[in-house]
Protein backbone atom coordinates (compact mmCIF):
# COMPACT_ATOMS: atom_id res chain seq x y z
CA UNK A 1 0.00 0.00 0.00
CA UNK A 2 0.92 3.54 -0.70
CA UNK A 3 1.38 5.60 2.52
CA UNK A 4 0.34 8.82 1.41
CA UNK A 5 -2.32 7.38 -1.42
CA UNK A 6 -3.78 5.17 1.62
CA UNK A 7 -4.07 2.69 -0.90
CA UNK A 8 -1.99 0.65 -3.98
CA UNK A 9 -1.81 2.28 -6.63
CA UNK A 10 0.91 0.10 -8.44
CA UNK A 11 3.13 -2.48 -7.18
CA UNK A 12 5.76 -1.59 -5.41
CA UNK A 13 7.80 -4.13 -6.33
CA UNK A 14 10.70 -3.71 -4.07
CA UNK A 15 13.90 -5.92 -3.41
CA UNK A 16 13.20 -9.41 -3.49
CA UNK A 17 9.59 -9.09 -4.76
CA UNK A 18 11.13 -7.08 -8.24
CA UNK A 19 12.37 -9.82 -10.39
CA UNK A 20 11.05 -10.02 -14.08
CA UNK A 21 8.43 -12.36 -13.69
CA UNK A 22 6.45 -9.98 -11.17
CA UNK A 23 7.64 -6.73 -13.41
CA UNK A 24 6.04 -8.56 -16.54
CA UNK A 25 3.18 -10.06 -14.40
CA UNK A 26 2.61 -5.87 -13.62
CA UNK A 27 2.97 -4.81 -16.97
CA UNK A 28 0.76 -7.00 -18.54
CA UNK A 29 -2.15 -6.29 -16.81
CA UNK A 30 -1.61 -2.68 -18.00
CA UNK A 31 -1.30 -3.32 -21.50
CA UNK A 32 -4.19 -6.16 -21.17
CA UNK A 33 -6.81 -3.70 -19.55
CA UNK A 34 -7.11 -0.84 -20.69
CA UNK A 35 -9.45 0.66 -18.27
CA UNK A 36 -7.33 -0.41 -15.72
CA UNK A 37 -4.21 1.33 -17.28
CA UNK A 38 -6.40 4.67 -17.47
CA UNK A 39 -7.38 4.55 -13.49
CA UNK A 40 -3.46 3.99 -12.93
CA UNK A 41 -2.97 6.99 -14.69
CA UNK A 42 -5.29 9.35 -13.27
CA UNK A 43 -4.37 7.89 -9.43
CA UNK A 44 -0.37 8.65 -10.33
CA UNK A 45 -1.45 12.18 -11.46
CA UNK A 46 -3.91 12.84 -8.83
CA UNK A 47 -1.11 12.12 -6.40
CA UNK A 48 1.37 14.07 -8.24
CA UNK A 49 -0.95 16.90 -7.89
CA UNK A 50 -1.65 15.84 -4.09
CA UNK A 51 2.00 16.12 -3.38
CA UNK A 52 2.46 19.23 -4.92
CA UNK A 53 6.10 20.97 -6.34
CA UNK A 54 9.37 19.44 -5.80
CA UNK A 55 11.19 21.31 -3.20
CA UNK A 56 9.85 19.18 -0.03
CA UNK A 57 13.69 18.35 1.61
CA UNK A 58 14.17 22.24 1.53
CA UNK A 59 11.07 23.25 2.65
CA UNK A 60 11.36 20.60 5.74
CA UNK A 61 14.70 21.92 6.55
CA UNK A 62 13.43 25.53 6.28
CA UNK A 63 10.61 24.56 9.05
CA UNK A 64 13.68 22.53 11.00
CA UNK A 65 15.78 25.91 11.37
CA UNK A 66 12.67 28.19 11.77
CA UNK A 67 12.06 25.92 14.91
CA UNK A 68 15.54 25.98 15.90
CA UNK A 69 15.71 29.73 15.78
CA UNK A 70 13.26 30.16 18.16
CA UNK A 71 14.37 28.03 20.73
CA UNK A 72 17.75 28.70 20.65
Amino acid sequence: MNIVADKRIAPELIQKECTPENIAKAIEVLLSDPAHAQQTRDELIGMRARLGDGGASTRAASVVLEMLAAIG
